[in-house]
C-alpha cells in the first residue's frame, strides 16, 4: 500500500519491449515479483509511441475535474472525496507516464503543479507526502 492510501497492482504491470538488441530472455522484476514481458500491447490502443502528446490539454482536463469535484463533493467527508479523485483524475494524470513520458520539464512540472493543487484541494490527501521516483 502506498502512503496516498491506493493499492499498487503490481498484474497488470507489464513490460512492453520495443527493441530487439539480446535482451528477449532479460526478466524485469518489481518489489521482488516477475513483470510480464509483451512485445505489443493492444489494450491501450498503441499502435507506436507517441512523444508529441498534448500535456497541457490533460493538465487543463485534470484541474477542472478537480476543482468540480471538490465543488460537488466538498461538504462529504474526506473518505467519499477521495474515491471520485482516485476514479477520475488520477487517471488523467497517470496515463501518460507510461506510454510517453513527458520530454520536457515543463511537461513534467505542469503534471506536479496540478497533483500538488489537487492535494490541497481533496481533504483526504492533504497529510500524503507525494512520493519522488
Amino acid at each position: 500500500m502506498v502512503a496516498s492510501g491506493m493499492n499498487f497492482n503490481l498484474k497488470k504491470c507489464k513490460v512492453v519491449k520495443s527493441r530487439t538488441c539480446g535482451l528477449q530472455n532479460a526478466s524485469h522484476s518489481l518489489w521482488n515479483e516477475s513483470l510480464f514481458c509483451t512485445t505489443s500491447e493492444s489494450d491501450l490502443g498503441l499502435v507506436g509511441f507517441d512523444t508529441s502528446v498534448n500535456y497541457t490539454r490533460d493538465e487543463a482536463r485534470a484541474c477542472a475535474l478537480t476543482n468540480s469535484t471538490r465543488r460537488q463533493l466538498g461538504a462529504l467527508t474526506p473518505k467519499l472525496v477521495l474515491s471520485p479523485y482516485k476514479t477520475y483524475v488520477r487517471p488523467l494524470l497517470e496515463g501518460h507516464n507510461i506510454i510517453a513520458p513527458p520530454l520536457l520539464r515543463r511537461d513534467a512540472d505542469l503534471f506536479e503543479r496540478v497533483q500538488r493543487r489537487a492535494k490541497k484541494r481533496v481533504v483526504g490527501l492533504r497529510n500524503n507526502h507525494m512520493m519522488k521516483g
